[in-house]
């Protein structure tokens, strides 16, 4: 029997109704298929896109502060920068990338850098914003700073401190134990370690380490307030020390290219290789009796070497020496005044050795020196600061921080304090 013809044209066309319809399906499924893939192709291209924005952004961010450093407070319109409204700006290319840098104009400087990397396929460009905030440091905020290890030598060690400029702190601008206070801050990224395990370190203040270092304070050691130490507890009051200790050291540059040599005389019917009076001195080596006795600042180029020589700063005089050699080598530092700030030993970046303090009981004065090693010997005392790559305390070492040291002028450039995502 024959079936009609409208029926199987029915047939057919139902059949290809079908068939456009299931095409039509696994096209559609098709095309969302790769329009998912595209997306995450994409969203791939633009995540790697804007993780390259970053170190764009911090190339930015790393010349503003280079630029702050060698044009603090004078000077900012130079090197390609410019004064645009209350900025100064300044942009460069990285390649296909570019960033665009803006520190203000006023103190403390704020850095904003954005990093521009173009997104493939698009003529568009992905960008990341950083803010930068900034710090006029103080060089002597603590009395031990360290960017290495402070290392005891199997000896005992005293930090505390005092403050010459507040009578209920200190004794006629001196130091008097039973006035001792708890800002005799330790900061070491290396820690504190003692290769003899012999010695006790009593710290009173904060410890502040690195992340990975261990503080050793020897069996009988003690960090902590004047309440910790006074009722003769060992061991780390709660919370007085912390490992997150992440720490640079502003550099030192030479205070000036030329200036007179000190000249030889007697002061007090005594002859003294260099007499320095008020004013600035320069000279390639320190290497004999000297004396202070006015506001001198002293340029030696190459060699310190006293050996058993006498450093004498009279009262009301002071010293501020800069040091462009490797190792320094003093004798006794004999310094007549109570406040440590007329005492000032800065060691420039050429100054990678030993810088050391020996033979002498007392040194009231301040040691920056963040390329070398300070090593105290003999049983000695400072009065003041000291900051250095490292440190080696030999003979029972006592550091009492003068906490007015805080109000030295600070020094001529910026370190960065904070840092978020705009």
């Amino acid at each position: 029997m024959k079936t009609p013809l409208s029926t199987r044209h029915g047939a057919e066309a139902s059949i290809l109704m079908v068939t456009l319809c299931t095409i039509a399906i696994i096209g559609l499924a098709l095309l969302a298929y790769l329009t998912l893939v595209t997306n995450q192709n994409q969203l791939v291209t633009r995540s790697q896109v804007w993780n390259l924005c970053m170190p764009v952004l911090e190339a930015g961010i790393e010349e503003a502060l280079a630029h702050c450093n060698a044009n603090f407070q004078s000077n900012m319109v130079s090197d390609g920068w410019t004064l645009s409204g209350s900025c100064y700006a300044l942009s460069n290319r990285l390649d296909d990338c570019y960033y665009e840098v803006s520190i203000s104009t006023n103190l403390p400087y704020e850095i904003i850098s954005t990093g521009y990397c173009p997104m493939a396929g698009s003529s568009g460009y992905v960008k990341r914003t950083v803010k930068v905030t900034t710090v006029n440091p103080s060089l002597f905020s603590s009395a031990l700073i360290f960017l290495d290890s402070l290392d005891l030598k199997g000896n005992n060690v005293l930090a505390d401190s005092y403050d010459s400029t507040d009578p209920a702190k200190s004794t006629s601008g001196r130091y008097d134990a039973a006035k001792a206070g708890d800002k005799g801050d330790v900061f070491a990224m290396g820690g504190v370690k003692d290769d003899l395990k012999l010695g006790n370190a009593n710290i009173w203040g904060h410890l502040t380490t690195g992340p990975v270092a261990s503080p050793y304070l020897g069996p009988n050691g003690a960090v902590g307030d004047v309440a910790w130490q006074t009722a003769g507890n060992t061991g780390i009051l709660s919370n007085w020390w912390s490992n997150d200790l992440n720490l640079t050291l502003p550099e030192i540059n030479p205070p000036f290219s030329a200036a007179p040599p000190p000249a030889s005389g007697k002061v007090g019917g005594v002859k003294y290789n260099y007499v320095l009076g008020n004013g600035n001195y320069m000279m390639p080596s320190l290497d004999g009796p000297t004396i202070v006795t006015g506001d001198a600042v002293l340029y030696v180029t190459d060699v310190i070497k006293f050996g058993g020589k006498e450093l004498i700063i009279l009262p009301g005089a002071s010293l501020t020496l800069y040091y462009g050699g490797t190792d320094a080598d003093f004798g006794t530092i004999l310094n007549q005044n109570t406040n440590p700030s007329t005492f000032q030993l800065y060691g420039l970046s050429s100054t990678t050795g030993v810088v050391g303090i020996s033979g002498t009981d007392i040194l009231t004065g301040v040691i920056y020196a963040p390329h070398a090693m300070v090593q105290m010997s003999g049983g000695g005392t400072i009065y003041g600061s000291v900051s250095a790559k490292s440190g080696k305390l030999n003979g029972n070492a006592m550091i009492h921080y003068d906490e007015s040291l805080r109000n030295l002028p600070r020094i001529r450039g910026v370190i960065a304090a904070s840092w978020i995502e705009l």
